[in-house]
C-alpha cells in the first residue's frame, strides 16, 4: 500500500484516530512529519520493565530480595531481564508477580481456551468445599459410614495439597 499523504513511498505506519474512527497509512517520513514517533522494535523485556514498578512498601522491598532456591534468580534480576529462570519462580515471587499479571492480563487466573479434548482442571478449593458440605449433610442425616468416607477423602485431598 502506498502512503496516503505523499503517494510516493510504501506505507509502513498505520495511524488510527480513535475519536473519528478513521485510519490512514503513512510512510515513515510522513509519519514523522505528522508527529508520530516510531520505535523500531519493542522487546518484551522493555515492555515488562515499563510495567514493573519499584517496590514501595517494606514488605515488597523484603520480597524483592527473595531468591529462587532452584535457579538462583532474584526478583530484581527478573525486573531487568523480563523473564524468569524456572517455573518455580512463579511460586517464589507470587506476591510480587500477581499484581503485574493482573495489570497485563486483567486477571491472575487463566480463563481462556484449552486445546480440544483437554479436560477442565480440577478446582481443588471447590472440591474441598463440596466435600466439607457433603460431610456436614451426612452427619446431620446421621449417615456416619458415609461421613467417615467423606472425611477420609478430605484428609487425602489435604495431604495431596500439602505434599505438592
Amino acid at each position: 500500500m502506498m502512503c496516503q499523504r505523499c503517494k510516493k513511498k510504501r506505507a509502513s505506519v498505520r495511524v488510527t484516530d480513535v475519536a473519528t474512527k478513521t485510519e490512514i497509512w503513512l510512510c515513515e517520513e510522513c509519519a514523522q512529519k505528522e508527529g508520530v514517533t516510531l520505535k523500531s522494535q519493542v522487546s518484551l523485556a522493555d515492555f515488562l520493565a515499563g510495567l514493573i514498578k519499584a517496590p514501595v512498601t517494606k514488605e515488597m522491598a523484603r520480597l524483592a530480595k527473595l531468591k529462587c532456591p532452584e535457579c538462583g534468580i532474584t526478583y530484581l534480576e527478573f525486573q531487568s531481564k523480563g523473564r524468569f529462570g524456572c517455573p518455580n519462580d512463579y511460586e517464589v515471587f507470587s506476591k510480587l508477580v500477581e499484581p503485574l499479571l493482573d495489570k497485563i492480563h486483567g486477571s491472575t487466573r487463566h480463563v481462556g481456551k484449552r486445546p480440544a479434548g483437554t479436560p477442565p482442571p480440577a478446582d481443588k478449593g471447590a472440591s474441598l468445599s463440596a466435600l466439607k458440605s457433603a460431610l456436614e449433610t451426612a452427619v446431620k442425616a446421621e449417615r456416619y459410614e458415609d461421613a467417615a468416607k467423606i472425611r477420609d477423602e478430605i484428609r487425602s485431598l489435604k495431604d495431596k495439597e500439602s505434599g505438592a
